[in-house]
């Protein structure tokens, strides 16, 4: 079961379980303080979203704890997915 289903982020809110994921990558080796998952999801509406969640030295640490939501433009989640996804994932979601 996932800890966190529904969140409020700058007053935007974020429901993981209408959520479709698209991908999902690791960084780093988990326990460590540099670790991080990064998730694209894609709300029902279209908008694209990188879930972050990391350790201390991870690029989602912060005060607020170690998660962020970020909304991608449609060329902000294409330039995501050809680093970190397979090209069948790729060419499924965003064509050519």
């Amino acid at each position: 079961m996932r800890d966190i289903i529904k969140r409020i982020n700058n007053g935007r809110r974020y429901d993981l379980d209408t959520a479709l994921e698209i991908a999902v990558v690791t960084h780093g080796l988990p326990g460590a303080y540099s670790f991080d998952v990064e998730r694209l999801l894609k709300k029902r509406n279209g908008e694209y979203i990188l879930h972050g969640r990391g350790g201390l030295l991870s690029p989602y640490s912060s005060s607020e704890g170690g998660e962020r939501f970020i909304r991608l433009t449609m060329e902000e989640a294409r330039a995501w997915g050809k680093k970190n996804m397979s090209q069948k994932a790729f060419v499924k979601e965003f064509g050519k």
